[in-house]
């Protein structure tokens, strides 16, 4: 525990007793120290405040899609059977076409939801995954169905 200087009226005498030359150098050293831990502690704060802003600016700016651009292109995968392909990628690029998804239109304005469902309505295809890359490109991926049974005539 500090004692703090006494400039003031002396408790038992009720007069005024002045602070000897060493005891004001010592009260000056530390009012000194603590203003400058003072000063150091939030000069800490604030540097950590610029650190965190600065993090969280760049981790924004990185997960930003930009979904006023167009979209440059649309590339269909179709994975399932050896050989003889059920669905072919005509057929996925029609269904595209009929959901109104085109090259060149807004990234902001493509239901890849709605484009998945719509796929997947396919008796042949088992699953669909679509995805808008950096690039700004449409990629569909078609899973299909395996069949049990083929029966020839």
């Amino acid at each position: 525990m500090r004692s703090a200087p006494f400039s003031g009226r002396h408790p038992d005498e009720g007069g005024v007793r002045p602070l000897t030359d060493c005891a004001q150098q010592r009260f000056r050293k530390q009012k000194k120290l603590s203003t400058k831990k003072h000063i150091k502690k939030w000069l800490i704060i604030a540097l950590w405040s610029i650190a965190v802003c600065t993090g969280l600016f760049f981790v924004l700016a990185a997960f930003r899609t930009s979904d006023q651009e167009n979209c440059t292109s649309i590339s269909v995968t179709i994975t399932g059977t050896q050989g003889d392909r059920f669905v072919s990628e005509d057929e996925v690029r029609k269904t595209v076409a009929d959901a109104g998804v085109r090259e060149k239109m807004l990234v902001a304005d493509i239901n890849i939801r709605m484009l998945e469902e719509k796929l997947e309505r396919n008796p042949w295809i088992k699953n669909a995954e679509i995805y808008i890359d950096k690039k700004k490109a449409l990629n569909i991926h078609v899973y299909e169905n395996i069949p049990v049974l083929r029966v020839f005539d």
